[in-house]
């Protein structure tokens, strides 16, 4: 009974592309039991035929490809479908390197500011953990232990919290779930 397999070797660089071929297409037909000295044979094929594409479409070393195609296993026999054969190219654009660190780490203590959607539940989770709620004009002015809050009933929730960024995003989940906009 033959069997259709797609084959894709994932983004690698074209410098190791035989080797993950080979890996692959063994890992592959090995449940099908393919003889692994067959799975050899056949990506030693296909790695030359793709060693001289390579050559003719001027892909280098250490540009990116995804090779793909189509095979049949056959009592024991892999049979590639080399009318399937595709070669996605990923030239190397460019290197970018000594890149500055964040503005602010995940430990500065810094301000950070967050406008949510009005929510019932959220507002209810804000008045719950807070120090001091107060009805301003048209605003609830809900204020915690290192944070503010302005409710907008029916409109929108302006949450002020003073801390690190890692406090704040949990803080965060913890008032609104993950329900979290960015």
């Amino acid at each position: 009974m033959a069997e259709e397999k797609q084959f894709s070797s994932g983004l690698v660089i074209a410098a190791g592309y035989a080797n993950k071929i080979r890996r692959t297409l063994l890992a592959q037909t090995r449940p099908l039991g393919v003889d692994p000295k067959e799975a050899v044979r056949v990506s030693a094929l296909i790695n030359q035929h793709l060693f001289n594409i390579f050559r003719e479409k001027g892909i280098e070393k250490q540009d990116v490809v995804r090779v793909r195609f189509r095979y049949i296993v056959e009592n024991g026999k892999i049979n590639v479908d080399w009318d399937s054969l595709t070669i996605e190219h990923y030239k190397k654009h460019t290197v970018l390197e000594n890149l500055p660190p964040p503005e602010h780490g995940l430990e500065d203590v810094i301000e950070n500011v967050r406008e949510l959607e009005w929510d019932e539940n959220v507002f209810k989770a804000l008045k719950a953990e807070s120090e001091e709620v107060e009805k301003e004009d048209n605003k609830w002015v809900i204020r915690g232990k290192n944070w503010i809050a302005e409710a907008y009933e029916g409109e929108k929730i302006v949450v002020k919290y003073t801390g690190t960024l890692g406090d704040f995003g949990d803080w965060l989940r913890k008032i609104v779930g993950w329900k979290e906009e960015e």
